[in-house]
């Protein structure tokens, strides 16, 4: 394995765990880490850049495997955001409908300004 290949395979690594960990966080109700968040997107970056440079040379069973543990990793994260997202939105609903329902109520629902 050359070092290039080599330097893009730790920093799918890293990117990794720290997604991993930032999903943790995200199931637990935990705030994300700001120091990480900033890692997360340099090494983004990063990769980014190693990719642009190795061109369409063939990728290693090992850099492979790694691409394949980080896609699970993003597909986990993008399920957990969905289920958090989903658990926000049933919570918000009833407090949507019965504040508008108590607006309603307080303009006089169905009278005229003259009658009330």
């Amino acid at each position: 394995m050359e070092a290039s290949e080599r330097e893009e395979l730790q920093t799918l690594q890293r990117l990794t765990t720290l997604l991993g960990q930032a999903r943790a966080a995200l199931q637990a109700g935990t705030p994300s880490d700001p120091a990480s968040l900033a890692e997360q997107q340099e090494l983004f970056a990063h990769l980014l850049d190693l990719r642009a440079a190795a061109g369409a040379r063939e990728a290693s069973p090992a850099l492979q495997a790694a691409v394949l543990e980080l896609q699970e990793i993003v597909a986990g994260f993008e399920h957990a955001l969905r289920v958090g997202m989903a658990e926000i939105r049933a919570r918000l609903e009833p407090q949507t409908q019965s504040s508008s329902e108590s607006f309603a109520d307080r303009i006089g629902r169905g009278h005229s300004l003259g009658s009330a």
